[in-house]
């Protein structure tokens, strides 16, 4: 009976650790990845440009709210005194240097959209976030908190692995070398195939970021819907107090006080839609439901309340969820594979195994490989193969 238990809990432990593993550090394609670099980094880089309009009153010397200010909050708080590590606290007293560190900081975050040097500058859009948001808190709102976040997560995997310059410019060294490789063995009379991969090495950093944002937005909604549990929500009014206020109105819509059942059910449907995102969302079969109910939420808050950089923003870190092969199928325009393929890879892929660097591809049509030529023996034809993880990974 003692062995018997023993061997229950050894084997329990066992596959705890292994899915604790799958989940978080498993290699996975980067498309998803690089898709949201692109979307998180135009957001950044808008949020970043806006404060040109203004930057002598926000960041300047003479600002609302002073470096003196800050110095002071830190110190009665007994906070690490934030004010010596940001450089624009360190330029605002002069305006010429304010504004070159302002130009610097865009450049740097349009470098990160593009993609280039994005592994230099991922980690300099997330300094930029924060430097930005420090400095001025009275200015920011959660659409700040949110870009300091992503920003954070968007700089621990590979985000130029695809659809970038740096992805560009890796191709053009490549076929260079390519052809450099071609002419050698085309003089010393050999005929051996040198092909170019197309395939976009995986890598588990780019699965941890994105479980990470996938978890944070869990939390996040969760406690999102749990302060929400209050009469106004419960009762059905919260929609219509947000917009019937003239603050943030960018539309009439005061002609829905003649539907109160319809506000009463936005309102309660927005209250179960927070509450149960984390639960509902690793439903695979809930999870499109579940996002594109979360989707209109945030579009809503953006087109009717006038915060669409929050709202834009919401609605890029929910594409974490969006598959690999769909991101792919879209921006690559490969065609959309069939609902049963869809099954079958969801339920063959947590097979895949990690030995010393090299994915044990333990189901050959899970990771598609490149066919061969058409003149070579087999081509076309799937064969058990391993795949290599990036180094940068």
């Amino acid at each position: 009976m003692i062995t018997l238990i023993k061997n229950y809990l050894e084997r329990g432990y066992h596959r705890t650790i292994e899915c604790w593993n799958r989940f978080w550090f498993s290699p996975r394609d980067p498309a998803t990845y690089c898709f949201l670099r692109i979307f998180i980094g135009s957001v950044l880089l808008y949020s970043t440009f806006m404060w040109s309009f203004d930057l002598q009153s926000f960041y300047g010397a003479d600002s609302w709210v002073t470096v003196e200010s800050l110095e002071l909050r830190d110190q009665l708080r007994g906070n690490i005194p934030t004010m010596s590590w940001n450089y624009l606290a360190w330029v605002s007293e002069s305006p010429t240097l304010l504004w070159i560190a302002h130009l610097t900081s865009i450049a740097v975050v349009f470098c990160f959209t593009i993609g280039l040097f994005s592994r230099v500058t991922s980690v300099l859009t997330w300094i930029v976030v924060l430097t930005y948001l420090q400095r001025n808190p009275m200015g920011t709102y959660g659409v700040d908190q949110m870009a300091g976040i992503l920003a954070f997560y968007m700089m621990l995997g590979p985000s130029g692995a695809c659809y970038s310059v740096d992805a560009w410019l890796k191709q053009r060294r490549e076929a260079k070398a390519l052809d450099l490789k071609k002419n050698i063995r085309k003089r010393r009379g050999q005929e051996l195939p040198v092909e170019l991969s197309q395939l976009t090495p995986l890598s588990w950093s780019a699965n941890l970021a994105i479980r990470f944002m996938q978890v944070h937005l869990c939390i996040v909604y969760l406690f999102a819907g749990l302060g929400k549990t209050g009469p106004l929500w419960l009762g059905g009014e919260a929609v219509w107090h947000a917009l019937a206020n003239l603050e943030f109105q960018t539309l009439d819509l005061t002609w829905l006080a003649h539907w109160p059942y319809l506000l009463n059910f936005i309102t309660l449907a927005a209250l179960f839609g927070e509450l149960s995102y984390c639960a509902l969302v690793w439903n695979r079969w809930l999870r499109p439901l579940v996002v594109l109910n979360i989707i209109g939420m945030h579009l809503g808050i953006g087109l009717l309340m006038g915060m669409m950089p929050f709202g834009l923003l919401m609605i890029f870190a929910n594409l974490s969820w969006t598959p690999s092969w769909l991101v792919r199928s879209l921006l690559e325009r490969k065609p959309l594979p069939s609902w049963e393929e869809i099954e079958r890879k969801q339920q063959l892929l947590p097979e895949l195994r990690l030995v010393d660097g090299i994915i044990v591809d333990t189901h050959p049509e899970v990771i598609a490989t490149p066919p061969g030529p058409p003149h070579a023996k087999g081509a076309g034809k799937r064969a058990p193969s391993t795949t290599h993880v990036s180094k940068n990974a």
